[in-house]
């Protein structure tokens, strides 16, 4: 489990199986409200439906700031995971995410962070040339997914797909996490 450091950075220790006591944290950030309610309760609505072998509890942020700023309040916030929606129809998404991810340590963002694509946009609707997009997630070492979160059942089927990568990410038929992922 993440924990928020003296220098408002998150970070991960990697413990195998007993990093995640059965329930997880998911943090889904976006800049539209709306974008972070549709994934989040997708989130929620197909974990109930399957059967998983933990619990989650969905964050729901515009901003990783308020989450950093609330931990001083409240004590250390645990993030597990990280679901970060790039609206790829605004010009300056690949700045946000990069801000995003400056407060996040370099070893959650490898394993535990995915970008979504929540328009569902083709290339030539995009307000970003798709070769910055590509190479930001490569230079990162990122997966990104790509869903339109608009129709319930793409915003399921993107949600199934989360949850999988979760369960692989921290290994949770083996006690391993898997670390090649990428």
């Amino acid at each position: 489990m993440s924990y928020i450091e003296e220098d408002n950075m998150l970070t991960a220790p990697w413990v195998g199986q007993t990093s995640y006591k059965n329930g997880l944290t998911i943090a889904v950030l976006a800049v539209n409200r709306d974008i972070v309610e549709n994934i989040s309760e997708a989130l929620i609505h197909v974990h109930k439906k399957e059967d998983f072998q933990w619990k989650i509890i969905v964050l729901r942020c515009i901003d990783l700031e308020r989450i950093i700023s609330q931990s001083d309040i409240t004590g250390r916030v645990g993030i597990d995971f990280m679901v970060i929606a790039i609206d790829l129809s605004t010009v300056f998404c690949i700045e946000w995410v990069k801000k995003m991810l400056d407060k996040v340590h370099p070893d959650l963002k490898m394993r535990r962070v995915v970008l979504v694509n929540p328009c569902g946009l083709s290339i030539d609707s995009m307000a970003v040339n798709t070769s910055d997009v590509l190479s930001f997630c490569k230079e990162n070492k990122l997966e990104m997914i790509n869903a339109n979160i608009t129709k319930m059942d793409e915003a399921e089927y993107l949600a199934q797909r989360l949850l999988n990568y979760i369960g692989a990410s921290i290994g949770y038929k083996t006690g391993i996490p898997n670390l090649n992922l990428l």
